[in-house]
């Protein structure tokens, strides 16, 4: 049977999930290094934006972008 809802990257991370050996220390370091950018932009646009981390966090939850966030407390997204 196969799921209507599957995604190229849903695929590979039932895949991954069911073949641990699958992941590579190369892997591994390159989530490692994203996860600690991502977690920068995220201190920046807090920031930035004005809100308590909690509340954008749950914005990203419910599907909102940083740009939607923004746009919410009137912060103005093509500021140079």
């Amino acid at each position: 049977m196969t799921d209507a809802n599957a995604t190229p990257d849903s695929d590979r991370r039932t895949s991954l999930a069911r073949n641990p050996a699958m992941v590579t220390d190369a892997s591994v370091q390159a989530r490692q290094w994203l996860r600690g950018h991502a977690r920068d932009e995220f201190v920046v646009a807090v920031a930035v934006i004005g809100v308590p981390p909690s509340e954008l966090r749950d914005s990203f939850q419910q599907g909102r972008s940083i740009a939607e966030t923004a746009t919410a407390h009137q912060v103005d997204v093509e500021k140079e």
